[in-house]
């Protein structure tokens, strides 16, 4: 037994054998300093320094890379939360062409604490469609903006047309619901497979009422 032990003479044989494995752990090396590193944390444990530090958002098929960038940004991320930025960063991060117009933007303005998401039906490339105007990408805007914006506000999310140059809203959606706001029944017999729907199946239309064909 080490000089330096406190056990007392009459200490049992257990004790002093438990005394014995704790000054063999003191030889063991524990970097404590890098389970609190998000660049050095083993894999393993990145997950819950992540929730130790209120990572909002964790996706599981991230890449490595991702998971530790989230979680080094995490306490700024904390601090801005509530912000415009903090929503801007959000809608940046799930497509770039998202816009954040806020209720004094508008003309005439609108009801205070209240803003819209707009989101193109057409993209920069001319193509129209795709997963860009999904209802997951609907309900992944919605979770994301409510995760990050302050609790007063409240936020539509609108699908525009953009059409030689023009835009028009097609479609919105509620923080709580998806509401339809123009469409024109399918009764042609066209292939419902390649054109924009909403999330009930029902086909959108431009400002013609021309089916949006997404398969571009």
């Amino acid at each position: 037994m080490s000089s330096d032990s406190l056990l007392p003479p009459n200490s049992t044989p257990l004790e002093v054998a438990l005394a014995r494995l704790g000054l063999r752990f003191d030889d063991i090396d524990l970097p404590i300093e890098q389970l609190w590193d998000p660049w050095h944390c083993p894999i393993a444990a990145l997950p819950w320094l992540a929730w130790s530090l209120s990572v909002d958002k964790w996706d599981a098929d991230w890449s490595e890379a991702e998971k530790r960038a989230a979680t080094a940004r995490a306490i700024e991320d904390q601090r801005r939360k509530g912000s415009v930025t903090a929503v801007k960063t959000a809608l940046a991060g799930i497509d770039s062409l998202l816009t954040l117009v806020e209720w004094h933007q508008t003309a005439p303005r609108g009801v205070p604490h209240t803003f819209a998401v707009h989101l193109p039906a057409i993209g920069t490339d001319g193509v129209a469609g795709g997963a860009r105007v999904s209802a997951a990408t609907t309900a992944q805007i919605i979770a994301d903006v409510v995760r990050v914006s302050p609790a007063r506000s409240h936020f539509d999310v609108v699908i525009d047309l953009a059409v030689a140059g023009a835009t028009a809203a097609t479609g919105a959606a509620h923080a709580a619901l998806y509401r339809r706001v123009a469409a024109v029944p399918d009764t042609s017999g066209t292939d419902w497979a390649a054109l924009i729907t909403d999330e009930i199946g029902e086909p959108l239309t431009d400002d013609t009422g021309q089916f949006l064909d997404g398969s571009a």
